[in-house]
C-alpha cells in the first residue's frame, strides 16, 4: 500500500513539475488535467501589491487580482496566496498536514542572512498557521 501511495505522489510531482508557470483559481486546480493554451512565459508577484503580472508568449501582458487565485505555479514551484503572502508549497501529497515555506532576511551586524520560515495548514485551503500542533486542531 506505501509503494503504491509513493508511486502515485511521484507520478503526481513529475506531473506538477512539468507545467512551468500556470494560474491555480482553486486548489483542485494544482492536480487537474487542465491543457494550458496561454503559454505563460512568466508570473511577476509583488508581496505588498494587490495584483500579479502575467507575461504570455504573444508578448501581451495582464494584471490579475491575487484575490481571484488560489496560488500560481512558477518556474516549477507551487506557491499559494493567502492573505497579504505568497507562501511556497513545499509538501502537500503525503503528509498529516501541508507545509508551507515562506523565504525571510534575518539582520544581524549589517549582514543580511537568508532563512526559511515553515507554516502549516490542515487542508490545502485551510488557514496558514505558525505551529503543526495549530495545523492539526484545525476542523
Amino acid at each position: 500500500m506505501k509503494q503504491i501511495t509513493l508511486l502515485i505522489a511521484i507520478l503526481l510531482s513529475a506531473q506538477i513539475n512539468a507545467q512551468q508557470n500556470k494560474l491555480l483559481f482553486k486548489s483542485s486546480d494544482l492536480f487537474a488535467q487542465i491543457k494550458d493554451t496561454t503559454k505563460i512565459t512568466s508570473i511577476s508577484t509583488n508581496p505588498i501589491g494587490r495584483y500579479i503580472l502575467v507575461k504570455y508568449a504573444d508578448g501581451s501582458k495582464e494584471k490579475i487580482s491575487k484575490d481571484t487565485l488560489w496560488g500560481i505555479i512558477s518556474k516549477g514551484n507551487v506557491y499559494r496566496i493567502y492573505g497579504s503572502g505568497l507562501f511556497e508549497v513545499s509538501n502537500y501529497q503525503s503528509a498529516d498536514v501541508i507545509e508551507y515555506k515562506d523565504l525571510t532576511n534575518i539582520y544581524y551586524k549589517n549582514n543580511s542572512i537568508p532563512q526559511y520560515r515553515y507554516y502549516y495548514s490542515k487542508t490545502l485551503n485551510s488557514r496558514i498557521v505558525n505551529s503543526r500542533n495549530k495545523a492539526l486542531k484545525e476542523e
